[in-house]
């Protein structure tokens, strides 16, 4: 694949993803959705980490793995027990020091004060296996997030998915920097036009077909083929 095709893959593969996310949700584990590592001030009154999966979804066994950038190493790992992704398919992490509104929004309370970037989070299944990853901020030699890495946000800033459980594998593409972070809420396919824009409806079999070709020109990674495979089995 050219350079020119990989391209086109990466910036177009979200949105085409996310006109058919119904049809994703069908097969789609949980996801990192938006991180908050650096907050205004003391960090653990407002940071969180947010999760976007399927309503009733067992998060028993999972975790959430942090990795230094400067070591390569785990310096911090969340486990989730009697944890399940809610009727909104939102899943909010926070600390126990949380503000009060913040504390309305979360499902789980954990140290979720992740370090400054370069870093990364990483969420595994209770097999250890990689299920998502993210990168925040570019380091020589530091590799363990998905694709290139997200932009290292600024202090009061997150990271956040640009569609709910669009996933490219490219973390670059995936993600973006939100001046107001928004814990307990996401952005779906209806909000990709504005409502006061005059936008006709597209042929949903025209853009389902291009959908198909575009996602069929971009790699797809054994561990998204191993994704896959897992929702075969039973949660």
């Amino acid at each position: 694949m050219n350079e020119k095709t990989r391209r086109l893959c990466q910036w177009y593969s979200p949105i085409l993803l996310s006109l058919f996310l119904p049809i994703q949700n069908c097969f789609a584990l949980p996801l990192i959705q938006e991180l908050y590592y650096d907050h205004l001030g003391s960090d653990t009154p407002g940071v969180f980490t947010e999760l976007y999966g399927d309503p009733g979804f067992s998060l028993n066994g999972w975790q959430l793995v942090g990795i230094n950038g400067g070591t390569s190493s785990t310096y911090r790992t969340i486990t989730f027990l009697n944890a399940s992704i809610p009727n909104d398919g939102i899943f909010v992490v926070s600390t126990a020091n949380a503000n009060t509104n913040l504390l309305q929004e979360s499902d789980f309370s954990a140290n979720v004060d992740w370090q400054n970037g370069a870093d990364a989070v990483q969420l595994l299944d209770p097999s250890g296996l990689i299920i998502d990853a993210v990168q925040y901020g570019s380091l020589a030699g530091f590799d363990f997030g998905e694709g290139n890495a997200a932009i290292d946000t600024p202090a009061g800033s997150s990271l956040s998915r640009r569609f709910a459980a669009a996933d490219t594998d490219n973390n670059l593409t995936d993600f973006e920097v939100l001046s107001a972070p928004t814990p307990g809420s996401v952005r779906l396919p209806s909000t990709l036009f504005s409502s006061a824009t005059n936008v006709p409806a597209p042929n949903s079999a025209l853009l389902m077909i291009t959908a198909l070709l575009v996602i069929s020109l971009c790699r797809t990674s054994p561990q998204k083929l191993r994704r896959r495979q897992l929702l075969e089995k039973p949660h």
